[in-house]
């Protein structure tokens, strides 16, 4: 009597599950903390900061915990991962309204639709969509602002041009 074949064991590894691919959305992500950090730094700040690290590593293994087979253990190592990064994600972002002021995180209220289309995209596979790209650029282009508020500053040093 022959044994059925064994496929290899699924790669449930970090960097397969949690790591981007893409390159550009490394700075994407990061270069708006880092400018937000070093322009307007606050404790809120820094939480905020935490929120939106944690959150961009939210993405990948979200997307392969929609979209992989419910059988598949890279979907489970995924939903882990998720949850691993969302509640600290959610955490840090509780912890820079309390801080910072519930009222000062007002332009991410501005971010939310546009971060949620993109998610819309990548869940169905189309990120490179030029609409999803408009969308996720326009969102993380707002959190500089929320760490200007966060930091005490009004909104019209963000919206009003210089002359």
């Amino acid at each position: 009597m022959s044994t059925p074949p064994t496929l290899p064991p699924a790669n449930t590894s970090f960097r397969s599950l949690v790591l981007p691919r893409e390159h550009g959305s490394w700075s994407l992500a990061l270069e708006p903390i880092a400018l937000g950090l070093l322009v307007a730094p606050s404790t809120a700040g820094l939480f905020l900061a935490v929120a939106v690290f944690a959150g961009f590593f939210t993405r990948r293994p979200l997307k392969l915990a929609w979209t992989l087979a419910p059988g598949d253990a890279r979907r489970a190592a995924a939903v882990r991962w998720t949850l691993g990064f969302a509640l600290p994600a959610l955490a840090a972002l509780a912890a820079a309204g309390y801080v910072g002021g519930w009222a000062a995180l007002w332009p991410l209220l501005l971010a939310a639709p546009l971060g949620a289309a993109f998610l819309w995209f990548d869940l169905r596979g189309e990120m490179r969509e030029a609409e999803a790209e408009l969308a996720g650029s326009g969102a993380f282009a707002l959190v500089p602002a929320t760490f200007a508020t966060l930091a005490g500053w009004s909104p019209a040093p963000g919206w009003r041009s210089r002359r």
